[in-house]
Order: structure tokens, then sequence, then C-alpha cells
């Protein structure tokens, strides 16, 4: 969730290691999607809800841990927690959603001249 990271962390992009997981890595994977992927038009409809299962399997590690890296995510506030996962989860999904639009429109065909 790279569009959460800035907001919910303040913006802290000052290590390498954090520009990398948090920019880098995911420009490349939806740049990889959008113009390089194969068979993207065949993506059933709820391919994009297929994408929250690693996020649900990171929080539940990151509760059951007791992490508390992002204070937006503190179990101590399940009402602020739900709502900010509620939020992520709507983000996730609306832009998995987005990617297959945009992977299924037609292939702009050159004519030679």
């Amino acid at each position: 969730m790279a569009l959460a990271y800035l907001p919910m962390q303040n913006g802290n992009l000052l290590s390498a290691w954090s520009l990398l997981e948090h920019v880098v890595t995911p420009v490349l994977v939806v740049l990889d999607y959008v113009l390089v992927g194969r068979r993207r038009t065949v993506a059933p409809w709820w391919h994009p809800l297929t994408w929250t299962f690693a996020p649900l399997v990171y929080l539940a590690w990151y509760v059951s841990a007791d992490l508390a890296v992002y204070d937006a995510l503190d179990p101590a506030r399940p009402l602020l927690m739900t709502g900010q996962v509620l939020v992520l989860g709507a983000v996730l999904v609306g832009c998995g959603y987005a990617l297959v639009a945009v992977g299924r429109r037609p292939a702009r065909r050159t004519v030679a001249a």
C-alpha cells in the first residue's frame, strides 16, 4: 500500500530502503502491469479482490505480534484502526479495479505510412 505510506508515516523517505520499498518498487510493479503485462484483458472481475489477501495476512501478523509501527493502526484504538483498515482496503481494491480497467483498454494500432 504505497499510497498509504506517506500520510501514515509522515512521508519518511529519507532512508534508501524506505524509498525503494515505498516508491520505486510499487511504481515499477504498476509500470510493468500497464506497459508490459500479458493477457490483462482476461482478468476476471474478482481478481482485484484477491489482492487484499496479502495485506490481510500482514495485518493479522501486525496485530498478533504487536508491531505498533503505524500510529494509525493501533489495536488499542479499535475504532480508529477499523476505519483506517477499511479506507486502506477501499483504496487497494479501487486501485486494483482501475488497473484492470487500464489493462482492458484496446492497444493502439499505428498505421504504417
